[in-house]
């Protein structure tokens, strides 16, 4: 069992403000946006996505723009209500992190650590530990400590927070299914962050693809308007895991 004053440490739980703050701002979302949202969530790959009882992997595109409401789209209702919805199941875990909620408190934790490039993804993978120690508080600890150091988590070492992650993963049981999604990307696919960005998800891509997991392990990466280098990640040599909105009849 993790003790609480350690499940309080390095790991922020962030996701029940990203909640509230993406669910509360609906009504300055554009109400064509959200029907256009929601005819996405009807089409096959989506639902091949959803309903896949082995692990699975989409990127989500739309072709928003940017409006009023900026940094939160349709497709960040529609992540933050299916994380929502899964969470008073106790077959499974979600876990959500809101990238466009955070480009301005990335901008100054990096401006004060002199241009740090690896804030955002550290930020991700210490939100998506933290909300993994919440949900599942039974984790036998034991051994953790001599795979990771703690002074290069300490000091924010993205390479280093991403081995406890996996290690936690492997010791989830397996009547679980795990959901992570990542909304807005494209806010962290720009200078200095998107190489952060690219390691946080291929990391969970990694797990998604382990075929020695016991367990289900999806992950949905959304993002209001078309991704670069996100793209190529989704984009393997036996399949394409994409689902551009903006390519769909009668769709956005």
């Amino acid at each position: 069992m993790l003790p609480s004053s350690a499940r309080a440490s390095p790991f922020p739980n962030v996701d029940g403000t990203d909640l509230e703050e993406v669910l509360g701002s609906k009504d300055i979302i554009s109400p064509i946006h959200v029907a256009q949202a929601e005819q996405v969530v009807d089409t096959p790959k989506f639902g091949d996505w959803a309903i896949a009882a082995t692990s699975a992997e989409l990127l989500l595109e739309g072709n928003f723009g940017f409006d009023e409401s900026h940094y939160i789209s349709a497709l960040s209702v529609l992540s933050a209500t299916f994380t929502q919805t899964l969470r008073i199941r106790d077959d499974s875990i979600s876990l959500l992190f809101s990238c466009g909620l955070h480009p301005e408190e990335e901008k100054k934790e990096e401006d004060d650590d002199k241009g740090s490039s690896t804030i955002a993804g550290v930020s991700m993978i210490k939100s998506l530990i933290g909300q993994l120690l919440e949900q599942h508080r039974s984790f036998n600890l034991t051994g953790l400590d001599r795979r990771i150091k703690q002074r290069l988590i300490k000091d924010g070492d993205l390479e280093e927070l991403c081995a406890p992650f996996g290690w936690l993963f492997e010791r989830l049981p397996n009547r679980l299914t795990l959901v992570c999604f990542v909304d807005g990307a494209v806010h962290y696919e720009i200078e200095p962050w998107e190489d952060e960005l690219i390691k946080v998800v291929g990391c969970l891509l990694d797990l998604v693809r382990n075929e020695d997991m016991t367990f289900p392990v999806k992950i949905l990466v959304t993002s209001p308007t078309p991704t670069e280098s996100l793209q190529k990640l989704f984009d393997t040599e036996d399949k394409v895991s994409l689902l551009n909105a903006c390519h769909i009849p009668g769709v956005l």
